[in-house]
């Protein structure tokens, strides 16, 4: 066996583990060990130093022990168990009596043998997804999950069930019956920061930064590196500094006769608009490191599918070529480049959430030791999200912060008979985006209300001119399990935006504006529409001010728009958007002359990708598993909240807004409307449309309503309706498409 050296710290910690598990076995229910240690200290090895301790204990001779290594986290994040299974390998050699296996060796006999410990990631066993439904089928001549266990409990196996980044654990995720049908005799929870505050073991940050596992800690920019930033480009200016930390590393180490190359790890927005014209930030960065004559053969590219470098092989090794690494999200959780010394990160373009997991990348010390030169005993943070940002994202923040990926998704629950129903495709020339004639409705909606600057005074609008944006600074992070806790206490520093970073602020709070719309007043294409809501108000204030200088008004229009819920000019756009929405629909149907092809869908679909503006919520009739709804469609969640708790109702499902695979019926106008629900009852199917206030009773409503009600004569075995918030939680259904006559809705 390969021997492992551990740290003094890292020995005290087993120690108490061994004891805190021994007390806990003699008791005769399931016991739970939570073990608390702080990232970068070493988890997997003291844990497979723990295994061969524990089989080896002859305390425990008579245990009859098997082991299942749990990690939480999807696909999107890379196979966090292959990569704990990896480790565990190379750290055994071969030479031991622990079997180690994955869910790969699976056969239609395989139990969990004494003294194996089986890696597998908590998503393919989950039976909302299809690997999952895949290995919990019953039957006799299948390979099964559940064949496994129950062959194991026929031999009397004490199973230790060890949950790998257990703070991601919750309901959802890892739930209960789950666990319940593996039945462990010992839960332990291994992770950097447990929900609760009954931690049996503890490792402190301290001990691992004196042990050199760890740097001392993050230093971020700092007031001074501004300094000389004048009218600079945000975005590249942080580059610049983060190349210079670089550099200066590089210089230390070699001065020094260290064989280390610090890697400068730059990640890139993850949510930048699909065929916008301007360039990717991934070429922006690019065509600068090459103006600074940065080697091409230095610079890697660890992005999704195809777009990978050839260099990326052996990136983690301390004196590996590469000095630039661009990726989106790809090494998170898992992922172990002890070089790794600089982070730059650029802010999402949509919902800027920081992910505080990514600065465990690196806070490993590259050759375990701490060195006498202080500057390489940290590590260096640049990054153009401001402190505001930050500290939003992560409101109930209770460790390091979500893991979520940007791309959820949900299955057909099992039991649940699919519907298949005719839908149409249609063949577009237009897409559903602002048009330029959208400024006149803007104006004419606008000057209903403010005809000048005095009115726009009266009403509260603050002309500012000034716009700073409060930076990250003077940091130093040596709590990262911690930091946004930490960061709120932060002092305040106000950088002065460039003209350059001012447009770039501006195009994100117009796409921020049409991505947040409600349903009524959505358009599609926003990387076509947000530049015609930028130009459009800025014409409006060209004509209320009477200037032709962009950066006279700018800083007005910005410091409104990030009023959010007190801005004057908000409600104004909103309106605007609802109006512009059915003279849009006019000017498409013209251009359009759309052609419709016919094709068979699935109701519900079998399976759904959710985007990052949906959250997941419990749910015990949805038809999907997980279940996810918008963040911000409060109607949806009322209408939700009444099907649960409606005992008429076996199950429900969202249909979707757009798109070929939902189903669609055609408007007298010849466009498609695709209705909001379909509810399964005893009796029947509903398909149901529901609206709020005004949007219920307009005359789109109207048009929808005879589009449904048209479809449902042709289709009597179902019922439904445009549907509507009544008094007291009651919601009322209008039969016909005239809108004159509601009554109780009775699933």
């Amino acid at each position: 066996m390969r021997q492992i050296i551990l740290k003094p710290f890292q020995e005290k910690a087993l120690e108490s583990l061994t004891d805190e598990f021994l007390h806990k076995w003699k008791k005769e229910s399931k016991q739970t060990i939570r073990f608390q240690a702080p990232t970068g200290s070493g988890k997997t090895v003291m844990m497979a130093q723990f295994v061969k301790e524990l089989v080896n204990d002859p305390r425990l001779t008579e245990a009859n022990l098997a082991f299942l290594w749990v990690s939480i986290g999807g696909s999107k994040e890379g196979d966090l168990a292959s990569q704990s299974r990896k480790k565990f390998t190379e750290y055994y050699d071969g030479n031991t009596a622990i079997e180690i296996t994955g869910l790969d060796d699976l056969d239609r006999d395989k139990v969990l043998e004494q003294n194996e410990i089986l890696f597998f990631n908590w998503s393919k066993i989950k039976t909302a997804n299809k690997d999952g439904r895949k290995l919990r089928r019953e039957g006799e001549t299948e390979i099964t999950w559940d064949g496994m266990l129950e062959r194991t409990k026929l031999e009397d196996r004490n199973i230790v069930l060890i949950i790998d980044e257990a703070h991601r654990e919750s309901g959802s995720l890892l739930a209960e019956e789950e666990i319940k049908q593996i039945d462990p005799r010992i839960i332990l929870k291994v992770t950097a920061t447990h929900d609760s505050k009954e931690v049996d073991v503890n490792i402190e940050y301290e001990e691992v930064v004196s042990a050199g596992l760890i740097k001392e800690g993050i230093l971020s920019q700092t007031q001074e590196d501004f300094e000389g930033k004048g009218e600079q480009d945000l975005d590249r200016y942080v580059l610049d500094l983060a190349l210079k930390k670089r550099r200066e590393l590089q210089n230390i180490y070699d001065e020094n006769g260290i064989d280390v190359n610090p890697l400068l790890m730059i990640q890139l927005p993850n949510d930048e608009l699909k065929n916008q014209e301007e360039m990717k930030q991934k070429d922006i960065v690019l065509g600068y490191l090459r103006e600074q004559k940065v080697d091409e053969n230095k610079i890697a590219v660890w992005l999704t599918g195809k777009d990978k470098t050839d260099n990326l092989a052996n990136i983690t090794k301390n004196n590996n070529d590469v000095e630039v690494l661009l990726f989106k999200q790809a090494p998170a959780t898992g992922w172990d480049c002890p070089r790794a010394q600089v982070m730059l990160m650029y802010r999402e373009t949509k919902s800027p959430v920081f992910q505080v997991q990514l600065l465990g990348r690196i806070l490993r010390m590259p050759e375990a030791k701490k060195y006498q030169i202080s500057a390489l005993n940290h590590s260096y943070l640049y990054t153009t999200y401001t402190k505001n940002e930050i500290v939003e994202s992560y409101k109930n923040f209770e460790g390091i912060g979500p893991n979520e990926t940007k791309i959820y998704d949900s299955f057909v629950r099992s039991g649940i008979e699919q519907t298949k129903l005719e839908t149409f495709v249609s063949q577009r020339t237009s897409y559903g985006d602002l048009g330029k004639t959208f400024q006149s409705t803007f104006l004419s909606v606008a000057k209903k209300y403010y005809k000048n600057e005095k009115s726009l005074k009266d009403a509260g609008f603050y002309f500012n001119n000034h716009l700073d944006l409060n930076l990250i600074v003077d940091q130093k992070i040596t709590d990262y399990d911690n930091f946004i806790k930490n960061l709120k206490k932060s002092k305040d520093f106000g950088q002065e935006m460039s003209l350059t970073d001012i447009e770039k602020l501006y195009k994100k709070l117009c796409i921020e504006i049409l991505s947040k719309q409600e349903e009524e007043s959505k358009y599609g294409g926003i990387a076509r529409s947000y530049g015609i809501l930028k130009s459009t108000l800025n014409v409006f204030f060209e004509d209320i001010l009477k200037v032709g200088e962009k950066k006279e008004y700018y800083q007005y229009i910005i410091n409104d728009l990030m009023e959010g819920a007190n801005s004057i000019l908000i409600p104004i756009i909103n309106k605007s958007l609802l109006e512009y929405k059915e003279i849009r629909e006019v000017e498409e149907k013209e251009k359009d002359k759309r052609k419709h092809e016919i094709k068979m869908v699935k109701v519900p679909l079998s399976k759904i990708k959710y985007s990052s503006i949906f959250e997941k919520i419990e749910s015990d009739k949805c038809a999907m598993q997980p279940c996810y709804i918008e963040k911000d469609n409060q109607n949806e969640k009322d209408f939700i909240k009444y099907l649960e708790g409606n005992n008429s109702v076996i199950w429900w499902y969202k249909n979707g807004d757009q798109g070929s695979d939902y189903f669609s019926v055609k408007r007298d106008d010849g466009r498609l409307f695709f209705p909001d629900w379909f509810i399964k009852t005893e009796k029947d199917i509903w398909i149901i449309d529901t609206k709020s206030g005004f949007t219920a009773t307009g005359d789109g409503a109207k048009i929808r309503a005879r589009a449904l009600e048209s479809w449902l004569e042709k289709n009597k075995k179902f019922k439904g309706g445009l549907v509507k918030p009544g008094p007291a939680g009651i919601w009322q259904i209008a039969y016909n498409s005239d809108l004159d006559n509601w009554s109780d809705l009775k699933l």
